[in-house]
């Protein structure tokens, strides 16, 4: 794609490269460029908005902090979809903003989690069972290290949400966990092994449950397995 329409556009007072920003989301969001799509080159685009190439280069900075764009080396820049990185990013500045405390992290994540784990129950694959006996079995390994085991219980929990059926609520989960895992706290758990097999014995009920399509009691353990990890995060704090 050589250009972007610019029909209907009319610069205003407020700062060129938010306004380009805001054009180029459109764009993207109403699917003119499609996801991987390459944008223009920054002179293209510059000559398209009649701006210079720096202005250009602040609008593009505004769509990868918005998650919409990426650059890749010697090839320009390309559409992208938000990950629930960039969601975390934004819940991260709201949580120290606005004083949130963990515990209300964490009640947040129960409330998301339960919901997640009751859905998964009712529909859950064979295949998807497979993959999180999988992750259990590694998660197993007193081997791991606390990076490993930390990045291995994050995809254990998302993969029930996934599970579920609901990308947004898959998305959210994946938000508080990028949050909690940020924590040092809760490194310092996962250095605790009778944590770890406190945690390893919730997984395993929760996996029973799911594997029975009984979605009262996979809600019922997924509650219990946070409420003892909120308790074990008070002990450390």
């Amino acid at each position: 794609m050589e250009t972007v329409k610019t029909h209907n556009f009319t610069i205003v007072r407020a700062k060129l490269s938010e306004q380009i920003a805001d054009r180029l989301e459109d764009v993207i969001l109403n699917e003119e460029l499609g996801d991987q799509a390459r944008l223009p080159s920054e002179q293209v685009l510059a000559d398209n908005f009649n701006v210079s190439k720096n202005v250009v280069r602040e609008s593009l900075n505004i769509l990868k902090e918005r998650g919409l764009v990426e650059s890749r080396n010697g090839t320009g820049n390309f559409v992208t979809r938000p990950k629930a990185d960039n969601l975390s990013d934004v819940m991260s500045r709201m949580i120290v903003l606005d004083n949130i405390d963990y515990k209300q992290i964490y009640d947040t994540r129960m409330v998301l989690e339960t919901s997640a784990c009751k859905r998964a129950a009712d529909q859950i694959s064979e295949k998807e069972l497979e993959e999180l006996e999988q992750l259990q079995k590694k998660l197993m390994d007193k081997t791991l290290s606390v990076q490993e085991r930390r990045e291995t219980d994050l995809d254990f929990h998302i993969m029930i949400a996934r599970a579920s059926g609901n990308h947004l609520l898959e998305m959210l989960i994946q938000a508080m966990r990028n949050i909690i895992q940020d924590a040092m706290f809760l490194e310092k758990d996962l250095e605790n092994w009778s944590s770890v097999d406190e945690a390893m014995e919730f997984h395993n009920k929760i996996l029973n449950a799911l594997s029975e399509h009984d979605a009262s009691t996979a809600e019922e353990e997924m509650h219990e397995h946070l409420k003892k990890a909120l308790q074990n995060v008070e002990r450390i704090v």
